[in-house]
Order: structure tokens, then sequence, then C-alpha cells
């Protein structure tokens, strides 16, 4: 499968970890997302994976792929997408029921 490739002509987009440990990067990353779809992504993160979905996310659901890959840890539990000015913390992912507060475009 190629980086980016149109998946069932729905627009998803999969890194591989097969892939990504072929090509040497897998076992240096401590962070980064590894499957894009239509309902939000998935984000790897320090030997686990938080879904993102868009339903709650709104800012991520018209990002580019280079967009979503753009973004930074400013701390242990705590991200940074450069440049789509948003923030995300990973215990609102595992506990969403203590985060009632929204973004509404």
């Amino acid at each position: 499968m190629v980086l980016g490739q149109d998946i069932l002509g729905l627009g998803h987009h999969r890194l591989s970890v097969t892939w990504l440990t072929l090509i040497g990067f897998w076992p240096t990353l401590a962070y980064m997302p590894t499957n894009i779809s239509t309902f939000g992504f998935w984000l790897w993160v320090d030997n686990r994976e938080q879904f993102v979905p868009f339903e709650d996310y709104p800012v991520f659901r018209e990002a580019t792929l280079a967009q979503i890959l753009n973004f930074q840890r400013v701390g242990p539990d705590q991200f940074h997408w450069l440049g789509l000015d948003a923030d995300l913390e990973l215990d609102a992912l595992e506990y969403p029921a203590a985060y009632p507060l929204q973004f509404k475009p």
C-alpha cells in the first residue's frame, strides 16, 4: 500500500505499522497518527492508540494529511497542531465525559 493511497474510494489514508517498521521509523516514534478515515484518526502515543473522532473535534475534519501530520507534543499528555492552531489532551480522549465542553464552529 502507498502512503496516502485512497482506500476503497472513501478518502481513507493509512499509515501502515509494517510499512513504518520497514523504513525504520516505527521504533523511534513515541507518537504519530496511524490511520485517517472519514470518521476521525487514530493517534499512537506511548505504545497505545487513541481515536480522535471528527464529530468531537471538527477542526480536523477538513484538515489535509499534511496538517494532521504537522503536530508536536507540548506536554506529557498534550499535543498542538501547528497549522490548525488546535490543542488536544489525551485525558479528553480517554475520559470524554469529564470534558463536556466542545468546540462548535
